[in-house]
């Protein structure tokens, strides 16, 4: 099975700062983008679909990064979140007269020049995001699904087999076009499908899906 590259993107008004964040997290293994505001970011969660995204309280004008966290939670909870702030803790979120959104990290802005610490604060949010059960999956079936395709890519896959095409699966999952090409991508080297010659890859992903699906509710005989 190939090897899934997760995405990071990183949120600061301070752009050396937002550079030196993303060289850390690149040299871990991450695919990483850098926004500057809160409209940049915006874009940039559709366009690039980040796995996980690591944002600084304080945006300067305009609305905070707990704003954009908060908005994030609501319209992409599947995306992990790690806040910067300058503050000793929880309480610096009163700033924005908001509390950080469920199951997101704090990590303190004077500690960010250790790239251990930043980058096991990107990788124990992911941990705890994969933990939470989605509100639309079938039951028992995210437990058995294999580790690589869980989450986003598994999503594409259910829509893939309904016959949904990838601008529909885009607008319903609030990703870019460009998004679901490059997951589809990523699930067929997942899954060893070919991509050239005579095979088409997305037909044998929705077989496999299908296929999947009944292997999980047939009833156990053990």
């Amino acid at each position: 099975m190939g090897v899934t590259v997760r995405r990071a993107l990183i949120v600061d008004d301070e752009k050396l700062l937002g550079d030196l964040l993303a060289s850390a997290v690149a040299a871990a293994g991450f695919d990483v983008r850098v926004a500057t505001s809160f409209v940049t970011a915006r874009i940039a969660v559709r366009e690039f679909d980040p796995d996980v995204v690591l944002l600084d309280i304080d945006l300067g004008a305009g609305p905070s990064g707990l704003h954009l966290g908060h908005l994030l939670s609501q319209t992409r909870p599947d995306i992990a979140l790690v806040f910067l702030t300058r503050f000793d803790g929880p309480h610096g979120a009163i700033e924005s007269g908001l509390d950080l959104p469920p199951k997101a990290a704090l990590l303190k802005k004077q500690r960010v020049s250790d790239a251990n610490l930043v980058v096991d604060a990107l990788e124990s949010v992911l941990r705890e995001r994969n933990l939470i059960p989605r509100h639309d999956r079938s039951d028992v079936l995210d437990d058995h699904v294999p580790a690589p395709l869980r989450g986003k890519r598994f999503e594409i896959l259910r829509r893939v087999a309904t016959g949904l095409s990838n601008a529909s699966i885009a607008a319903q999952l609030g990703v870019s076009t460009a998004s679901v090409e490059r997951y589809l991508v990523e699930i067929y080297k997942i899954l060893e499908f070919p991509t050239a010659g005579d095979t088409n890859a997305r037909v044998l992903a929705a077989n496999w899906f299908s296929t999947f699906v009944r292997s999980e509710q047939e009833p156990s005989h053990e």
